[in-house]
């Protein structure tokens, strides 16, 4: 069975603002600590997985080559338990191989398919999606299959339907019918808040690769990350107490009422640890004592079978204005805020793209200062003084990658943590970001040796 362990950085607040009218704040840290290996019969829970690439003209020469390597080396690992649909797309989607168990006769087929794909004309990324889709959805059994679907594109959705929101929305329809979503990004000229756009919702990965040799890579780490689930459609729900607000750092994808919370997680990989942060803010002056509540971890095990764990928080609201003075767990803390900081640098990136420099600035010094919390920390000045000049395509994409690992923080993340941190010295980028960086995987690193 999973864990789930909660952990508040204070237990006591002030029910009164500060004198800049700020509510006492502390952050619920949740960590979900995914089950073991199951044991069964079968060595793993079969694929049914949908490989969706981008031939459009830009794609031409090593791009594509590379691409439909990388295709080759997942077809060749998979097994006739697995099911495994290609398609390849520009402005019209063409469907490579359906979605059939993987003998050995189909893969000489889908060898064979992907030898005859030419480049071709504009990007129409829904199209080549959606057929993916309906193929896998026809395979798809909760409990007997993990169902996901790989995309890469080095370009802007320019055919089809090509609003971010829209996408997003279908990208969580699939997700909660059990098919997931990850997108990769070749190059510098693919839409980066779309691809994040469709991962953060589809509830799968999001991925940066700036050279096309690398693709194997990222492929080959998703396909081992596929290998090793154990628990699907798992979702949080955090019940909040009676006279707070809540806000989901890094803002994760979820559902929010006042008086709950709801984050889905997706597909866990065997012992995987992810942690989410929510900071918690009484909004009534009148209202004091202890108030407790539940964090629920709800889920399917391998072989279908439901999953339910319960733990529940404390926090104590109080009129004594000496309650400010406690010491809070500063390691906590500092874990939220660098989270919070990679969602602002990426939100704070659109504005600076555009040249709006003050604007950049300006947003990013607002979420400095709405938490007592935040307001600690040093770095979000450090990014504002950075967003007084412009920042090119190379650094926008990678804060969006950041912003997507940071978001979910999973201990399945380090190795590709790892090379991003030796990119960004490589690339003499902003110090403030190294470090950044630097500290949240000396974070999960810390959290790995005390799991051993």
């Amino acid at each position: 069975m999973p864990n789930i362990h909660c952990q508040l950085s204070r237990t006591v607040l002030h029910n009164h603002v500060d004198d800049q009218g700020r509510r006492h704040d502390t952050i619920l840290r949740i960590q979900v600590q995914a089950p073991s290996s199951h044991q069964t019969t079968r060595p793993r829970t079969p694929l049914n997985i949908g490989i969706v690439i981008d031939r459009s003209g830009s794609m031409a020469g090593q791009k594509l080559t590379d691409a439909l390597e990388a295709t080759r080396r997942i077809v060749d690992q998979l097994l006739p338990d697995d099911r495994c649909a290609i398609v390849a797309f520009d402005q019209r989607a063409s469907l490579l191989a359906d979605a059939m168990p993987v003998t050995s006769a189909q893969q000489h087929l889908m060898h064979a398919a992907l030898a005859n794909v030419r480049s071709g004309g504009s990007t129409n990324i829904s199209e080549g999606w959606f057929m993916a889709v309906e193929r896998l959805q026809r395979g798809h059994v909760d409990g007997t299959y993990v169902s996901r679907i790989l995309l890469l594109t080095d370009g802007q959705a320019n055919q089809g339907i090509c609003e971010a929101d829209q996408l997003a929305q279908l990208a969580t329809t699939y997700a909660q019918q059990g098919i997931s979503l990850s997108t990769y990004g070749l190059g510098l000229h693919y839409n980066e808040e779309l691809l994040d756009q469709l991962a953060r919702h589809g509830l799968g990965n999001h991925h940066f690769i700036a050279q096309s040799s690398d693709i194997d890579n990222y492929f080959q780490h998703e396909l081992s990350e596929m290998f090793g689930v154990v628990m699907q459609k798992a979702e949080l729900e955090i019940r909040i107490p009676a006279g707070f607000s809540a806000e989901v750092v890094g803002q994760p994808p979820h559902q929010q009422s006042p008086e709950r919370l709801i984050i889905p997680l997706g597909a866990l990989i065997a012992q995987e640890q992810r942690t989410l942060y929510v900071r918690l803010m009484p909004t009534s002056d009148q209202l004091s004592g202890d108030m407790e509540q539940a964090v629920v971890l709800r889920g399917q095990d391998a072989e279908g079978n439901a999953i339910h764990v319960d733990t529940n928080y404390r926090v104590r609201l109080s009129a004594d204005a000496q309650v400010r003075t406690l010491v809070a767990d500063r390691t906590i803390e500092h874990e939220a805020a660098l989270i919070d900081l990679a969602w602002v640098r990426a939100e704070a990136s659109r504005f600076n793209a555009a040249r709006e420099f003050e604007r950049a600035r300006t947003f990013v010094n607002e979420m400095h200062q709405r938490s007592t919390i935040y307001a600690q920390f040093d770095i979000y000045t450090t990014l504002a003084s950075e967003m007084g000049q412009w920042r090119d395509e190379l650094t926008r994409k990678r804060s969006f990658h950041s912003k997507n690992l940071s978001s979910r923080f999973s201990t399945k993340d380090l190795t590709i943590l790892r090379a991003q941190y030796d990119r960004l010295v490589a690339s003499n980028a902003p110090l403030s970001e190294i470090a950044e960086l630097k500290q949240l995987i000396e974070m999960l690193e810390d959290w790995m040796r005390r799991r051993q």
